[in-house]
């Protein structure tokens, strides 16, 4: 592997954290918030429609360097998004009795979790080229 592509590979990975943190930060306030009074299944199906939204066009644009966002795109992102918001209802529910916690404290717990797995599958899958 020659250096120029591994240091487009850390800038990459730098852009994912910095944009997934302002995504995370929007995404996880609104679901701790939709915590308070709704499902776990609901609250984390709600938070996960917000994250399509600003996700997609963010890492789409931002960290992958696609053009426009074509239906491959969103249709993959799509796929990606409800297999993250499945497993995050289920861990959320799995690591909040498992260990008695809050399950907001589960959810931000899995966070780290759910954001290496998420750049793994846009990396590999979404955006691939």
């Amino acid at each position: 592997m020659n250096f120029k592509l591994i240091r487009l590979f850390n800038k990459r990975k730098q852009k994912f954290i910095f944009y997934g943190f302002i995504n995370v930060l929007i995404t996880n306030c609104f679901l701790q918030f939709f915590l308070l009074f709704l499902s776990t299944s609901l609250a984390t199906f709600l938070s996960q429609q917000i994250n399509i939204f600003f996700g997609l066009n963010i890492y789409g644009k931002k960290v992958f360097k696609v053009d426009r966002i074509k239906k491959r795109y969103f249709l993959s992102y799509l796929g990606m998004a409800y297999i993250l918001w499945i497993l995050n209802w289920l861990l959320i529910n799995k690591t909040s009795s498992i260990f008695l916690l809050s399950k907001n404290l589960s959810a931000i717990i899995i966070l780290p979790f759910l954001a290496a797995l998420s750049y793994l599958l846009q990396k590999n899958i979404v955006f691939r080229k």
